[in-house]
């Protein structure tokens, strides 16, 4: 297993090899306090919409950050988690959707604080 690591800006199209391991980081401002932080990531193959498996279901374990969750709104965090593109995975497009939801200790989401997408390739 290889482990890839990409700086991109946003509309760059990224190439995933089969058996590769990516890393991804963004940096992002709070919109609201939130004790919590939900990853959202989707694969959209021909306009269906998949959910993303094998990523931190707890966001706030993957702040680079000292402070780490709460997060306090109006403060810049930067986030990075790494996804796994299997060998079973189709060679695709696809577009990537991915977002970061505030969420309170009952599981209630909240704001946004991030949400975009970015197009890829499978091989």
């Amino acid at each position: 297993t290889e482990v890839y690591s990409h700086n991109f800006t946003t509309g760059e199209d990224i190439e995933l090899l089969k058996g590769g391991v990516y890393v991804f980081g963004v940096k992002f401002t709070a919109r609201e306090n939130s004790p919590l932080l939900e990853p959202t990531i989707y694969g959209i193959i021909g306009g269906i919409k998949v959910g993303w498996n094998g990523v931190n279901k707890e966001a706030c374990q993957d702040l680079l950050d000292t402070n780490k969750c709460p997060v306090v709104a109006g403060r810049t965090y930067h986030y990075y988690t790494s996804i796994e593109i299997l060998n079973s995975y189709p060679s695709t497009r696809l577009t990537f959707q991915w977002g970061i939801t505030a969420k309170t200790a009952s599981g209630t989401k909240g704001k946004n604080h991030i949400c975009f997408t970015m197009p890829a390739r499978i091989r």
